[in-house]
């Protein structure tokens, strides 16, 4: 599945939103090989790392999506315009799964917009907006979490992503690298 990571710092009183992502993907075979794709993802008016079937990232990120007005981005946005803006175009590529009335896809998805990030689960497109400004998707999550948390808040936010997705591979088998860490915003 790889691992992704959020991180929103404050840098001389002002903020950036970095983001983190392996290269590793696994195939439903079972085998691991590295993407030569990357996993971070311009869209409009933002960026995106979606984990998951590669054929819904590519759908969602061929297809045409809302970019968030005035203010920007916020919760009520993402779940009342862009959510069902990405499942009209994953159910346009037959790629949405619907089981007891309820849609779903097989991935999980990391927004950001302006200095504005979610994580949203794609088991029920469930959106979550993590308090203490950083988030993990994917099967290293939970290692990825746990060092971003215990990683010196004096370091670089590359090195803190660049900790947790090691940390992530270390105790993974479907992690690994290279690794893409990159600023999406300000751009």
């Amino acid at each position: 599945m790889s691992c992704a990571v959020v991180l929103r710092i404050e840098n001389e009183g002002k903020p950036e939103v970095w983001l983190g992502a392996d290269a590793y993907a696994t195939k439903e075979s079972g085998s691991l090989h590295v993407d030569s794709e990357p996993k971070i993802i311009d869209i409009p008016g933002g960026a995106m790392v979606c984990l998951g079937r590669r054929t819904d990232s590519q759908a969602l990120q061929t297809g045409v999506l809302p970019k968030p007005l005035g203010e920007g981005a916020n919760q009520n946005w993402v779940v009342a315009v862009w959510i069902p803006a990405a499942k009209r175009l994953l159910r346009e590529h037959g790629l949405l799964k619907v089981e007891n009335g309820v849609e779903s896809v097989e991935i999980d998805l990391i927004l950001v917009f302006g200095d504005w990030f979610c994580v949203i689960d794609g088991e029920d497109f469930q959106v979550m907006r993590p308090s203490c400004g950083y988030g993990a998707i994917g099967s290293g999550s939970a290692f990825a979490l746990g060092a971003i948390h215990a990683g010196s808040y004096h370091c670089s936010a590359q090195d803190r992503l660049r900790g947790a997705l090691c940390a992530a591979a270390e105790f993974n088998a479907r992690v690994g690298p290279p690794f893409e860490i990159r600023r999406v915003w300000p751009r």
